[in-house]
């Protein structure tokens, strides 16, 4: 038996939110929960829109403290591959970085040895 909880309105209110936060911790204590963290495969091409959408997830992660799941939708539109190949080896992320040119890559270039540990969790 499962019960899926869709969070209503944009999950950046409802995560950070007071009242995102009762509902979590109420079903929590209630019954075996995980998080699942939707992330549009075709929207995540670019390797800085990807980056901010892993340290979306990492900091949802540390925030609900529950078991975690990733997962990518619009599989069929665009390949999941190049994520798997991003998260499991960072010299390719740095690759894709590389020929990025705005000044966010700069950030996401530091930051995305940060996400390794974050990739291992998954």
């Amino acid at each position: 038996e499962f019960v899926i909880f869709d969070t209503p309105g944009q999950i950046e209110v409802f995560t950070w939110s007071a009242s995102g936060n009762i509902i979590t911790e109420a079903l929590a204590a209630q019954m075996p929960t995980v998080v699942v963290y939707v992330m549009d495969s075709v929207r995540s091409t670019s390797p800085v829109t990807f980056m901010s959408n892993m340290l979306y997830a990492c900091s949802i992660l540390y925030k609900c403290k529950l078991p975690f799941v990733l997962a990518m939708n619009k599989i069929d539109v665009v390949s999941h591959q190049y994520a798997l190949d991003w998260m499991e080896d960072f010299e390719t992320f740095q690759e894709a970085l590389a020929g990025e040119t705005s000044y966010v890559s700069n950030l996401a270039q530091s930051m995305s040895l940060a996400l390794d540990e974050f990739y291992s969790s998954l």
